[in-house]
């Protein structure tokens, strides 16, 4: 899970993202996804750019690793 909140950094956002997700796409085990708290939906990050979100966090499997910036 890569967490989102509003004035998140997108590169500190999408970039563990792309990561994750290439490695799903060469047979890796896991699931990338952008989750939220305390809600779902788009959510605006530090230069403008709106991302939605995939889940709630907390809500679903539970994450092997979460991403945040802090």
């Amino acid at each position: 899970d890569v967490l989102l909140f509003p004035g998140f950094d997108e590169l500190d956002a999408i970039a563990p993202f792309e990561v994750f997700h290439n490695a799903t796409l060469r047979g890796a085990a896991f699931e990338a996804r952008y989750v939220a708290a305390p809600s779902t939906g788009e959510i605006v990050a530090a230069h403008r750019s709106r991302l939605n979100c995939d889940a709630k966090l907390g809500s679903g499997p539970r994450p092997d690793v979460i991403c945040s910036q802090t």
